[in-house]
């Protein structure tokens, strides 16, 4: 401790002691605004302008006012938001919004899912036996305010729908999670596993038939099919891989030849569907443009091989 008296008989010096905040005129004016529970905690200054002085109350009337409107108006922040991505930033903005209206919006997908039980037992039927279908391969047109299109599948077996395929990839989920329950495998990662292969498998087949399509078309024949379109047909592969887990568990101890023989007879189906549904897609676009598509049956016969490897990829051997 210092003694007081000490300090007195010392000669003034010319440092200044240090003042306290409070002491500086224009920190004492300002005001500060009392935090929610009462006295004063790290709320902000009421009255405080960003240049050092006092600011007035039009200016905090003001910025409350613009904070106030952009809340209530969302449409003025998405127009700060596309003004601040610039040209690039509205480009990519169309395209995703185009996209997600193309594909997904609810008229369209309304289409894949508009059937009917007699719809899903043809199909199974045909996707069972395909050489045994005696119709055409054609869809059925259909003449609309806003030019052609195709009947949806309520009224034409040949229309691709997307009921089946995520009805089969539920199946192939539950299929597969019951083997390995009997087989005492089962954890809760079996789900997500399944869920997860069966739906790697199908999009890579949906793109390996757009791969195939695309080497396909020339400038004489474009060939354009939408995605979704390729995803239903390629996720028709589901149904004769269900049919392999069932024979392939269920017939006991001739289990791995019943497995073989619907592996076998299912791979083949789906390989007859998938080339003449490609078959008629790609001869379909060759005859409105005039030109002669034989050349095309070694992507054909790509396309129909790759069925064998994915089914027994997905199918569980007992």
């Amino acid at each position: 401790m210092f003694d007081q008296t000490s300090w007195q008989g010392q000669p003034q010096t010319s440092m200044q002691t240090p003042q306290h905040p409070s002491a500086d005129p224009q920190y004492a004016a300002a005001s500060f605004e009392p935090v929610q529970g009462g006295g004063y905690g790290y709320g902000r200054p009421a009255d405080i302008n960003v240049e050092g002085g006092p600011a007035t109350g039009s200016d905090a009337n003001m910025m409350q006012g613009m904070m106030d409107s952009m809340i209530s108006n969302p449409s003025m922040v998405k127009s700060f938001a596309k003004a601040g991505l610039g040209a690039y930033g509205e480009k990519s903005y169309n395209f995703v919004q185009n996209t997600a209206n193309k594909y997904f919006s609810g008229e369209t997908l309304h289409r894949y899912f508009n059937l009917d039980q007699q719809y899903v037992v043809n199909k199974l039927k045909l996707l069972a036996c395909p050489v045994l279908h005696k119709g055409s391969w054609a869809r059925i047109p259909e003449q609309v305010a806003g030019g052609m299109t195709y009947k949806p599948p309520r009224h034409d077996i040949n229309a691709p729908d997307l009921y089946i395929p995520i009805m089969g990839l539920l199946s192939y989920t539950l299929l597969g999670s019951g083997v390995m329950l009997v087989d005492d495998k089962f954890t809760p990662e079996t789900l997500r596993s399944y869920i997860s292969y069966g739906l790697m498998a199908w999009v890579f087949s949906a793109m390996v038939l757009w791969a195939g399509l695309k080497s396909i078309a020339t400038a004489q024949v474009p060939i354009n099919v939408p995605f979704l379109d390729l995803l239903s047909y390629s996720g028709y592969a589901f149904v004769p891989v269900c049919w392999s887990m069932v024979f392939g568990c269920g017939l006991g101890k001739y289990g791995k030849y019943g497995y073989y023989f619907t592996w076998l007879w299912g791979s083949s189906c789906m390989a007859v569907f998938i080339v003449k549904t490609m078959k008629r897609i790609i001869f379909a676009e060759a005859r409105h443009y005039g030109v002669d598509s034989k050349s095309n049956n070694y992507h054909l016969l790509a396309i129909a091989l790759i069925q064998y490897p994915v089914a027994y990829w997905l199918a569980v051997l007992p």
